[in-house]
């Protein structure tokens, strides 16, 4: 089970690579280099955030339901 479990993220997070390239490519034409990488810079930064909300109230591993 894990391993379908991993092969499913993998997939979904692999996949989204040429997604996000194809983004970046037409932003930074769009708007220039330096100006992309300023929202490219705040999702790194804010993309823990979300995780940290699904699991502040977890204590133990027992504690996450499936």
């Amino acid at each position: 089970m894990l391993g379908r479990v991993n092969a499913t993220v993998r997939f979904l997070t692999m996949g989204l690579f040429p997604l996000g390239a194809l983004l970046g490519g037409v932003l930074g034409e769009l708007a220039g280099v330096r100006a992309t990488l300023w929202p490219a810079g705040a999702i790194v930064v804010v993309s823990p955030l979300p995780l940290y909300r699904a699991l502040r109230g977890v204590r133990d591993v027992e504690g996450i339901r499936s």
